[in-house]
């Protein structure tokens, strides 16, 4: 299992400069523009450069302009240094964005690091250097070419997913038909959730009847998905299912918001643990759940923070009070920057002998409030 343990972050978008320490499960909490979407992008951003998408990145959020801190005049240039642990070693991956014509930004420097763990430590780092001047990462190139240090980041960092389910109007891809063999993974927007679902029932159904079990838990009207080929197009599948003891098909055109995003979260969650991301970032995930389905959903976080790391952003102190003391961290925007904090769990100890995690939150007492 590889896990992301130290980030550091200058210039990008509210963060001035700031760093932080990360457990398995990391749950940032704060007011609204507080900076926890800000963090959070950044992996956004990273799983485009991987695919040397950054530049259609950089014009699918806005430019450059909106990247950099305050804009270009103030900050000219962004930078990020990401640590890493493997069963092998510890890993680093480094760059450093300048602001360069028609809004875009170009790499002023990149490198990734390697130190091995032998049988008397840590030995010596080997780095390399991957250059300046580029609008894309190297290292997808250099990883593809079976350059050592290189390759074991691409390997890396590809396996960290970004995921945000908010969109589930009428037009949204997760209610519309998807390629059937579209099924390897989950989608960031579970666009293919319908195709995921259709994989897992053939290939693991274990996995498959956990998800079913834990919708049932949420929804008790829901009985079974009734996904497969389409009789006109069976080359496609589409969001069916059924109500429990009846054999009428619905569509997903009539499942609410919340129980569409529940879906996709038990289908993240608890799919087979060989297909698990190495890490699962996701904005937002209470959106529209009722108080029991988000009791289900922080129960689903914590189990699956055993077997990959999570990070989450969250404005629900229901779902805080599901999570530990130190798996909490603080985002506030302080003289125009976000700034983090991971609570210690000591100082609060007489507090949380009569009030819980997010009673706190919403009294100010731990901060995170407008």
């Amino acid at each position: 299992m590889n896990r992301l343990t130290h980030v550091h972050i200058e210039g990008f978008k509210s963060i001035r400069e700031a760093d932080l320490d990360l457990r398995p499960l990391n749950v940032l909490i704060g007011a609204n523009a507080s900076g926890k979407s800000s963090f959070l992008s950044l992996f956004r951003m990273l799983n485009f450069t991987m695919t040397q998408g950054l530049q259609l990145y950089i014009g699918r959020f806005g430019g450059a302009e909106s990247l950099l801190h305050y804009g270009s005049r103030t900050t000219p240039q962004m930078m990020m240094t990401l640590h890493y642990e493997t069963p092998r070693g510890a890993n680093r991956y480094h760059a450093r964005l300048f602001h360069a014509a028609a809004d875009t930004l170009v790499f002023a420097d990149e490198s990734v690091a390697f130190t091995p763990i032998g049988m008397g430590g840590y030995g010596p780092e080997k780095l390399e250097q991957l250059g300046s001047g580029h609008k894309e990462s190297k290292v997808p190139e250099a990883g593809h070419q079976d350059v050592g240090v290189a390759q074991a980041a691409f390997g890396c960092i590809t396996s960290w997913r970004f995921y945000q389910f908010h969109d589930t109007s009428e037009t949204a891809a997760i209610r519309k038909e998807s390629y059937r063999d579209d099924n390897r993974y989950l989608r960031d927007n579970a666009g293919n959730l319908s195709a995921y679902l259709y994989g897992l029932r053939e290939t693991a159904k274990p996995h498959y009847d956990r998800i079913v079990h834990m919708v049932r838990l949420a929804f008790p009207e829901f009985g079974d998905f009734a996904i497969e080929p389409l009789a006109l197009n069976d080359r496609n599948v589409i969001l069916n299912w059924r109500e429990v003891g009846r054999e009428q098909l619905f569509g997903p055109h009539v499942l609410s918001d919340g129980t569409l995003r529940f879906m996709a979260l038990a289908a993240l969650l608890l799919q087979p643990d060989d297909r698990l991301p190495a890490m699962i970032v996701i904005d937002e995930p209470e959106l529209g759940l009722h108080p029991s389905a988000i009791e289900l959903l922080g129960g689903m976080l914590r189990s699956v923070a055993a077997l990959t790391q999570v990070i989450v952003a969250t404005q629900c102190a229901r779902l805080v009070d599901e999570f530990e003391t130190q798996d909490i961290v603080v985002t506030e925007r302080r003289e125009g920057a976000t700034t983090f904090r991971r609570l210690d769990p000591e100082p609060l100890a007489d507090w949380l002998e009569d009030y819980s995690i997010g009673e706190l939150w919403e009294k100010n007492v731990v901060g995170g409030r407008p």
